[in-house]
């Protein structure tokens, strides 16, 4: 938990209606209480400063009034929270099913772009009503850094919901006319991008998806599935039936969710690569991998994946952009180079005095060792007054 370690965090305050698993949570402050009931005063008395919206009804369900007060009125209270504790930062985690799934959609979705979700996939319609709670919680509080974030498929060795479940069914059902292709991002790469998020109170929406991408059949064949193909409208019915009889063997999901089987819903992430240095360590394909890994199929051999694309060379050698520092605001660049510049100034007038001061320290050592080393020469007087002195003893003496 990167928020355990940082050192910029005294507290962590989390709320849930499930205990956290079993760990050294030093910071950890746990409430255990559902969103459906405000807990606006419980973040005031702790004064929460960047908060983090995860609890949503991932699930599908049959209890529609149900879903609208865990999503709705969940996030509704999730704002209320930050409002009043002040927060300066807030995150709410969308998802990219909100841009819809469409046949004259975009072939890729950037930030920008419509949202078309429709409320036969409750999901995703209601990941779109929460995004327009936040955008008027923006208008009242300006100062607040919102950030919104769209993944795609959330993924890892520990996966376990509706969707990974229904990607690998023993018997897969598919559209005959399309073979959609998904995106994935590795749990782990999806907490560090909201980390980073918040650390550089970042504004603005972004999307969430490693590179590379694997069509619904390459799915069923790496997951050795069997595959049946069927036209698009006998999908919607058995999707229709399965759902409205409860049969969840048939359709474990609402009928809206077969537009995402039928249109892609492709996501670009260059906007948190650009301007949060966002690099992710594992690609698409490779985090499901690791899924399937995780859950071997009994007799299944080794997987492998086809080539693709990656990010730097492997994980082991890859240099990790969260580790490097960040260039400086717009607005402190020039500062910062006059300020780099006077130093090397500065730097460079020291060296000359240096220099001069060894040169002088130098010669006075020169002159002294001449003076040390060099022989007394006695001029012609004085050896002929040595010479006289010396007659004059002898004379003296005899």
């Amino acid at each position: 938990m990167q928020f355990e370690v940082d050192p910029d965090v005294s507290e962590v305050v989390g709320l849930d209606v499930a205990p956290p698993p079993e760990g050294n949570f030093r910071k950890l402050t746990f409430l255990q209480q559902s969103v459906e009931e405000p807990f606006a005063d419980a973040w005031r008395e702790r004064g929460v400063t960047a908060a983090v919206h995860l609890a949503f009804r991932l699930e599908p369900g049959r209890d529609r009034a149900r879903e609208r007060r865990v999503n709705i009125e969940g996030t509704r209270h999730f704002l209320e929270a930050c409002a009043a504790s002040g927060a300066q930062t807030v995150c709410f985690v969308s998802s990219a099913t909100v841009y819809g799934a469409t046949p004259d959609g975009p072939e890729v979705h950037y930030e920008g772009a419509q949202l078309r979700a429709r409320e036969a996939f409750p999901y995703a319609y209601d990941k779109a009503r929460s995004e327009e709670l936040c955008y008027d919680f923006v208008k009242e509080h300006p100062d607040v850094a919102l950030q919104i974030v769209r993944p795609a498929i959330v993924i890892g060795g520990e996966a376990d919901n509706y969707i990974t479940r229904l990607l690998t069914r023993p018997t897969l059902f598919l559209p005959r006319e399309a073979d959609v292709p998904l995106q994935f991002v590795h749990v782990d790469d999806a907490t560090r991008a909201i980390f980073k998020l918040i650390k550089l109170r970042k504004f603005g929406v972004f999307n969430l998806a490693a590179d590379g991408a694997l069509t619904l059949s390459q799915i069923a064949h790496l997951a050795e599935r069997r595959c049946v193909r069927l036209p698009t409208f006998v999908l919607r019915f058995l999707a229709w039936l399965g759902w409205r009889l409860g049969w969840d063997w048939l359709s474990p999901v609402p009928p809206g969710f077969v537009d995402y089987c039928v249109h892609p819903w492709l996501v670009a992430a260059m906007k948190i690569k650009t301007e949060a240095y966002f690099l992710f360590r594992r690609d698409g394909p490779g985090a499901f991998l690791e899924y399937l890994e995780a859950h071997p199929r009994p007799g299944s051999g080794a997987l492998t994946l086809p080539e693709s694309p990656r990010l730097g060379g492997d994980e082991d050698t890859r240099e990790d952009l969260d580790a490097l520092p960040l260039p400086p605001p717009a607005g402190e660049e020039v500062a910062a180079e006059e300020e780099a510049a006077a130093e090397e100034e500065v730097a460079a007038e020291e060296e000359v005095a240096a220099e001069e001061e060894a040169a002088a320290e130098e010669e006075a050592a020169a002159e002294e060792e001449a003076a040390v080393e060099a022989p007394i020469v006695l001029g012609a007087e004085e050896e002929e007054e040595s010479a006289e002195a010396g007659t004059s003893r002898s004379g003296s003496d005899g």
